[in-house]
């Protein structure tokens, strides 16, 4: 039989914790609990073999991030979900570029929150996002420098998230290759990879291609189309030459 995973949750709202340790042990998960960032660190260096965090960001005291950066030092692979509620979702952007897995807003689901960590459990128990470096992906030459290597690592942070992702660069630098290796590292992977060059596409056409149109809409419109956004459900959407 295999062990439950541990799920350490912070926060300082105790009616967040109850609902929290509900969700949770309901999908069978050990529970710890703590109610502030002194004790949850003290919880992961009294206790071994804690699978996920998951905090608030605003706390009295030592906030979420501050916590995320201190448990770096000593658990650099722990993942860390973070709840934000609306006016913190910078924050929780900005922790995710920092290393932290994803984050959900507050008020949450509870059904999607259990989703993402069981989708994060299954993808640490089969290694994926793990691994060396590979020099050759499909088609795509990572290289060997530092900052090639942090691209690398950028992209197996965000491969695993359910988070939009914009890529910035120059004309021809591999953007596309790029979401293209993020799609392929990602639970959606089996799914459709859907592309559209919005710098090509005149307005008018884009907003049927992305959206569809219904037979008769407009002069050409002669049978009913669904648009990219729902073809790619479930998979990727990449929008091309956006700016």
């Amino acid at each position: 039989m295999t062990a439950a995973h541990k799920i350490l949750i912070v926060d300082d709202d105790p009616s967040i914790l109850e609902v929290l340790d509900a969700r949770l042990s309901a999908s069978n998960f050990k529970v710890l609990k703590a109610k502030d960032a002194a004790g949850a660190e003290q919880i992961l260096r009294e206790h071994k073999g804690i699978d996920l965090l998951v905090s608030d960001i605003k706390m009295p005291g030592k906030s979420g991030i501050e916590l995320f950066t201190d448990i770096r030092k000593f658990l650099p692979n722990l993942p860390v979900i973070f709840l934000t509620a609306y006016g913190t979702i910078p924050d929780a952007v900005d922790a995710m570029k920092l290393g932290a897995a994803d984050y959900i807003s507050k008020p949450f689901d509870g059904l999607e929150l259990i989703k993402k960590i069981n989708t994060m459990m299954a993808l640490r128990g089969t290694g994926v996002g793990a691994g060396p470096m590979p020099l050759v992906e499909s088609g795509f030459y990572w290289g060997k420098s530092s900052a090639m290597k942090h691209l690398y690592t950028m992209v197996k942070k965000v491969a695993v998230t359910q988070v939009n992702v914009l890529i910035l660069g120059e004309s021809g630098v591999g953007k596309e290759c790029i979401a293209g290796c993020i799609h392929r590292n990602s639970p959606r992977k089996t799914q459709p990879y859907m592309v559209v060059d919005c710098g090509s596409t005149p307005a008018g056409i884009l907003e049927s291609e992305l959206f569809g149109h219904l037979k008769g809409s407009f002069t050409h419109a002669v049978k009913d189309k669904i648009g990219l956004m729902q073809a790619a459900d479930s998979g990727t959407l990449f929008l091309d030459e956006i700016g």
